[in-house]
């Protein structure tokens, strides 16, 4: 594993509603890479390890998924095919997620340009509070850069962002 002194971030939050949430997104990437720069997150404040959810790229523009580890089966938490964010392209995004207060879990389908790329299904929340933006233990979509070693120049435009809710 490498290490680094810093990193950096430009993040925007959004609550995650209860039900199932689609969110849509052209995705514009410019600039050089560095070792990992997150795209997309579904968040519960923990403040270590990794969120219940999120993608990003790495330094060859592949893109990287993560999920608490030892928390999600194989079958659950899987690549559907190898893809990347270009950078000069525009790329369409979607995750549609599953989050029922109860369950104590949530569920994540990705997509790009409408083609499922991968899933992390029934991935349980952090059992004990945790300090996020929208009150103890309460799921939220992040959005933005967090870039590792902050030594690239990589940005991200997000345009004709939707986020749509149906309670379930």
């Amino acid at each position: 594993a490498y290490k680094y002194d810093y990193s950096g971030r430009q993040e925007i939050t959004h609550r995650l509603p209860i039900g199932q949430t689609i969110f849509e997104t052209d995705i514009y990437i410019e600039g050089a890479p560095q070792y990992r720069s997150t795209v997309f997150q579904i968040h519960d404040g923990r403040n270590k390890g990794a969120p219940p959810s999120w993608i990003g790229i790495g330094m060859d523009w592949k893109i990287k998924y993560k999920f608490p580890k030892g928390k999600c089966s194989s079958d659950d938490c899987k690549v559907f095919k190898k893809s990347y964010l270009k950078p000069d392209t525009k790329y369409r995004f979607k995750a549609d997620i599953n989050y029922q207060k109860k369950a104590k879990n949530l569920s994540v389908k990705y997509y790009l340009n409408n083609e499922l790329i991968a899933q992390h299904l029934n991935v349980p929340l952090l059992k004990k509070n945790t300090d996020g933006p929208y009150g103890p233990t309460k799921p939220y979509i992040k959005i933005g850069i967090y870039r590792i070693g902050e030594t690239g120049t990589t940005s991200f435009a997000y345009n004709n962002l939707i986020i749509k809710n149906k309670k379930k």
